[in-house]
């Protein structure tokens, strides 16, 4: 038995198939089914690191809620195919990874994605990723700060005799 619910937006319906079944009784099938807009909100579009030492391994979590009433999925990518590191030593120089590259959000709930950038070199860095929702278009998230090399400068008075 097949059933195609295409209602619009915010629909529920509750309905009872009538079956007829050659040779045997009459079945009734209880249905019922719920649309939805998929509805998501972002805790930040860019995360700004600042002076960081270059030898320390930038974090920052971002918060993907699902403010619809069904399930979606989503989907993380970046010019350098974002790598999910399977613990902080594998996060490489020079290389933006997030933890989780994809996933399923349940309605009504949040999950946290976690930005790690280590910058191994001094100077200013900036990378692009993409969070996509469902069949919606995909929302680019701007990372950036500067990788700092830190000193300490001494200055002594010379006292001329």
């Amino acid at each position: 038995l097949n059933v195609a619910f295409r209602p619009p937006p915010f629909t529920g319906i509750v309905a009872t198939a009538v079956c007829s079944v050659l040779g045997g009784p009459i079945e009734t099938i209880q249905l019922s089914g719920q649309s939805s807009r998929h509805v998501f909100s972002l805790s930040s579009t860019y995360i700004n690191f600042g002076f960081r030492t270059f030898t320390e391994v930038c974090e920052e979590v971002i918060e993907l809620n699902n403010m619809s009433q069904l399930p979606f999925t989503f989907r993380v990518s970046s010019a350098a195919d974002a790598a999910v590191p399977s613990d902080m030593a594998d996060v490489e120089l020079g290389r933006l990874t997030i933890e989780p590259s994809y996933g399923r959000v349940n309605a009504q709930t949040s999950i946290s994605i976690y930005v790690r950038f280590y910058p191994g070199l001094t100077g200013e860095f900036q990378q692009l990723f993409t969070i996509q929702v469902g069949y919606l278009e995909p929302v680019i998230v701007l990372v950036t700060g500067y990788g700092v090399l830190p000193q300490v400068s001494v200055n002594q008075a010379h006292i001329s005799r």
